[in-house]
């Protein structure tokens, strides 16, 4: 039998691109289905069940770093079942933070790297897409891809020495 690590296309390595739930949707909201051909739609689909698990997932992982949180806002003192009235406040303030956190955590997936390495039309259209409407989403695609060693002609770190005005507000430092 062989390791499931090797063919689920759900995994990624640190040689994968790194992406959290956040930034998928960004990109996902971006895109024309029209546009995509069936393999590229068959990625997007796979990708979509796995996020949609991992959601659910982050939902419930959340909740003991928040049960965490609230403890140490809390404090150990507890007084009988009174104690009860402020530990609630304090947990609907630390879960969502706890949410927060784990949305926005980069997630390698080789599904990613597939879908925006990919030399075809489907590739090219992904990655100008994401340039020219999400400029600050493609700038951390664009650094992951080059310091993974893609040579590919949207990469911002290949157009920087030409004289190209920038299309977002963002200041590189």
């Amino acid at each position: 039998m062989e390791n499931n690590i090797d063919t689920f296309w759900g995994t990624g390595s640190p040689e994968d691109v790194r992406l959290s739930y956040e930034d998928y949707y960004d990109m996902v909201s971006l895109l024309n289905d029209d546009r995509l051909s069936r393999k590229a739609m068959m990625n997007f689909k796979n990708l979509a069940e796995i996020n949609q698990y991992g959601i659910g997932a982050v939902l419930f992982y959340s909740f003991f770093p928040g049960l965490a949180l609230t403890y140490l806002m809390h404090g150990p003192a507890q007084r009988s079942h009174s104690g009860y009235r402020y530990q609630w406040p304090y947990f609907l303030i630390a879960y969502p933070v706890s949410c927060w956190f784990m949305f926005t955590m980069p997630i390698p997936r080789r599904l990613y790297t597939e879908i925006l390495t990919d030399p075809d039309l489907d590739g090219t259209y992904v990655r100008n897409r994401l340039k020219y409407a999400q400029p600050g989403l493609w700038r951390k695609i664009s650094r992951q891809l080059y310091e993974k060693g893609y040579r590919l002609p949207e990469i911002n770190e290949l157009t920087e020495n030409k004289t190209q005005f920038p299309s977002d507000f963002i200041s590189k430092f």
